[in-house]
């Protein structure tokens, strides 16, 4: 099949002439938009306060991922921001807290036997 075999498939177009796409309305103004949210009782969402951003250098190079509820999420990250002047490593914290069950599981076989 040659080039001069192929349709032409704008042939048949003919002299169209196409409209430009209207030019979408102007949007209100800032002023205007908070006033009327204000007369309809709109209340806008806050945003969430960044978290902050945890990089250190810690030497630790193992990387556990584990689902948790949000309640587990939120004791970790408030244990480990008690001091917000100084927060601690996520690392140190989890760490501390496997120490501190083993110990507790390690007084309960004590106090069984």
């Amino acid at each position: 099949m040659s080039n001069d075999d192929r349709v032409n498939s704008f042939a048949d177009i003919g002299d169209l002439q196409f409209e430009p796409k209207i030019k979408p309305k102007q949007k209100p103004s800032k002023d205007v938009v908070d006033k009327v949210s204000e007369q309809t009782g709109f209340v806008s969402r806050q945003a969430k306060p960044e978290k902050k951003r945890r990089r250190y250098r810690t030497g630790r190079n193992v990387q556990i991922n584990i689902k948790v509820t949000q309640l587990a999420h939120d004791l970790l990250y408030a244990l480990a921001d008690e001091d917000e002047n100084n927060p601690e490593v996520l690392g140190d914290t989890f760490e501390q807290a496997l120490v501190a069950l083993k110990e507790k599981r390690a007084k309960q076989k004590k106090s069984t036997k």
